[in-house]
């Protein structure tokens, strides 16, 4: 289990529970209810960045644990909020990929907008260089059954945590993410939204060729007293 703390109180949780004899395991994620935001601002934007811990289950029921970073821009004056979650796991060196959603704020809580979540992978070790296999692609994900929802914690939302469900369709049939989240309040708002390519690599490093100074052999010595 991998709970979030706020101020010493759990705000959000991933649990793994035995479901059977068989050794079987349900998973779960969740999130607090108490303990939400008074004061709500009403106006301004923010960033927030953090972590999520959960479960990436694939196509051909293998599975793999993930936790990485959870970023989040906040628009307090309309109330909405876009976020990114990066699903690191086997292969994350070679594998970019990232979740990214918009969502509407309802006094201190918020949901995922049906129809946003999207999906961007591209594969950084293809032998033809970067294969761009999906760029902000909604039509992978399940927009009936997917969703991310959360809530803000603390004065004047200095934090906020929640948990998600990702479950894949079409090309990403049988994949499905679960997982809780935790972010911290961390000035102005960013532009969290996962670029339609991955960031430049910048080119290897060359050294220039520095050809070698000309060769002069040494004078002959001469001694006067020989």
């Amino acid at each position: 289990m991998t709970t979030y703390d706020f101020d010493g109180d759990p705000i959000s949780a991933f649990i793994a529970a035995r479901a059977d004899a068989d050794d079987k395991f349900a998973f779960y994620a969740f999130r607090s209810t108490e303990g939400l935001t008074r004061n709500m601002p009403t106006s301004g934007d923010a960033h927030y960045r953090g972590e999520h811990t959960g479960l990436a289950i694939n196509a051909d029921d293998t599975s793999a644990a993930i936790n990485d970073l959870f970023l989040a821009d906040v628009d307090f004056s309309d109330a909405t909020l876009s976020g990114t979650i990066y699903p690191a796991g086997p292969g994350a060196e070679q594998i970019y990929r990232s979740v990214s959603f918009d969502g509407t704020i309802n006094g201190a809580e918020f949901q995922s907008d049906r129809g946003t979540i999207a999906f961007t992978e591209t594969d950084w070790g293809a032998p033809n260089g970067p294969n761009r296999i999906h760029v902000r692609d909604t039509s992978v994900i399940n927009q009936n059954t997917s969703a991310v929802e959360g809530a803000f914690y603390g004065d004047a939302a200095a934090a906020m945590g929640g948990s998600f469900v990702i479950d894949g369709q079409g090309a990403l049939e049988g994949n499905h993410l679960i997982g809780a989240f935790k972010a911290d309040r961390d000035g102005p708002a960013r532009n969290t939204t996962p670029p339609a390519t991955p960031p430049d690599i910048p080119p290897p490093f060359i050294p220039p060729v520095i050809e070698p100074p000309p060769y002069f052999p040494p004078p002959p010595t001469y001694d006067p007293f020989r």
